[in-house]
């Protein structure tokens, strides 16, 4: 959808630079600085419609979250209200499949691999400018990640997605600037390596919780003496019922034995 407003904008910018080298090699420094106006236009056209669409996908992803079962617990997981860290970690590994592949075409054809002296057709230049997008986005869902861990008091998960952060910033930079070498590509693998560990980390911690919630169950234990006190009753009672009348024949006596005896045994089981 955002594609032709894209692919305008960044045609307005590349011809008013254009124009405005031109005219300062000809020392016409006021017409330089009103194609760079034009250039700022262009460059605020883009940031202000990039920044929406990036607020409209993140109410789309919090919409569906908000019908997903694992949203509605009680307690809410680390970085609830935004996507779970294994899937930023696939999203950052469709956009350095993307960033290589450029990379590669663009080797292919013969053209040098960064720098000032680099040239990028306006294909590649809108491709660059869409994978730094991506990359953006990515990192702010980082951002909301970490805030949420920080405060359910994970400070030293927060402290390593920052650090991927920075990293992610990085590669924006190099996208924007159309310095996209060697070195971004391996700060990609790093960076992807960084979240996988995070994201075991993330998984670790819900179980744990898990271990947690069948553990805190309370128990109320009744007092032990109301026990022993109801088999002192139980032996009184038993030992008077086998007190028996000295003028008993012995067959009563042996019957009255045979009962307490099986009585004893009863009571033991």
């Amino acid at each position: 959808m955002i594609e032709p407003f894209v692919t305008k904008e960044l045609g307005s910018i590349n011809q008013n630079i254009d124009k405005s080298i031109s005219y300062l090699n000809n020392r016409q420094t006021q017409q330089a600085a009103n194609r760079q106006q034009y250039v700022m236009t262009s460059v605020n056209n883009l940031a202000l419609m990039l920044s929406e669409t990036l607020n409209q996908m993140m109410q789309s992803m919090m919409q569906q979250c908000s019908g997903n079962q694992s949203c509605k617990n009680g307690k809410p997981k680390p970085g609830a209200g935004s996507p779970s860290m294994k899937s930023m970690r696939q999203l950052q590994e469709q956009l350095s499949k993307q960033i290589e592949r450029m990379k590669a075409g663009k080797k292919k054809g013969g053209e040098k691999e960064g720098g000032k002296g680099s040239k990028y057709g306006q294909s590649t230049n809108e491709q660059l400018a869409r994978m730094a997008a991506e990359q953006e986005a990515i990192r702010n869902q980082m951002n909301r990640f970490s805030e949420q861990l920080e405060k359910e008091g994970q400070f030293g998960a927060s402290k390593e997605i920052k650090k991927i952060m920075e990293e992610m910033e990085k590669t924006e930079t190099d996208l924007v600037n159309k310095m996209v070498t060697q070195e971004t590509i391996l700060r990609q693998k790093e960076i992807e390596t960084r979240m996988l560990k995070s994201e075991k980390a993330e998984m670790e911690r819900e179980k744990e919780e898990k271990r947690e919630s069948i553990e805190a169950i309370n128990q109320k234990y009744r007092n032990p003496e109301e026990y022993f006190k109801y088999n002192r009753q139980q032996i009184n009672e038993v030992e008077l019922l086998k007190t028996m009348p000295p003028n008993l024949k012995p067959f009563y006596k042996n019957k009255v034995n045979q009962y307490f005896y099986n009585f004893d045994e009863l009571l033991d089981k």
